[in-house]
C-alpha cells in the first residue's frame, strides 16, 4: 500500500515538476542517503536528476533551494555514457545530473533544485522538486 502510494506521489511531483519549455523535460529527481561500505566514510546524501533534452543547451549553474550553488555535480549522457563537463553545449538526449551533499540531518526537508541552462540564446531556470527515496542499506 505504501508503495503505491509513494509511486502516485511521485508520478504527480514529476508532472507539477516538468518543464513547460520544450527544451529540458524531467524523467525522475530523487535523493538518498547512501552508508559507504568502509565504517570510516561518513553517509552522505545523493541527488539524482534524470531529464531529457530535445535541443541542444549548455548547463550553466545548479543550485540547491536556490540558495546553495552546487560546484561539484556530475553530468551524464545517459545514451553515449560518458561525463560532461558544465559549460560544454550538449545535443538533444537524455542525461543525469547528480551531486552529494554532507548534512543528512536534512534528508526529511522538502528541496528543490534549480538548474540554470542556456538554449537558442535563451536562458532557461528549471525548476526540479526532489522525491526522497528509502537507503539501500543502513550500517
Amino acid at each position: 500500500m505504501f508503495l503505491k502510494k509513494m509511486t502516485i506521489v511521485c508520478a504527480v511531483l514529476m508532472i507539477i515538476s516538468s518543464c513547460t519549455d520544450d527544451v529540458l523535460t524531467i524523467n525522475s529527481a530523487s535523493k538518498r542517503i547512501n552508508y559507504p561500505g568502509i565504517r570510516t566514510v561518513e553517509p552522505f546524501i545523493k541527488f539524482t536528476i534524470q531529464f531529457k533534452a530535445k535541443t541542444s543547451f549548455t548547463i550553466h549553474q545548479v543550485k540547491l533551494n536556490d540558495t546553495e550553488e552546487i560546484k561539484n555535480f556530475k553530468f551524464y549522457n545517459i545514451e553515449k555514457n560518458v561525463l560532461i563537463n558544465s559549460g560544454t553545449e550538449v545535443g538533444k538526449g537524455s542525461y543525469i545530473i547528480s551531486f552529494k551533499t554532507m548534512d543528512i540531518k536534512k534528508i526529511d526537508t522538502l528541496d528543490e533544485v534549480f538548474i540554470y541552462a542556456e538554449s537558442n540564446n535563451k536562458t532557461l531556470k528549471q525548476k526540479v522538486l526532489i522525491v526522497k527515496n528509502e537507503p539501500l542499506k543502513k550500517r
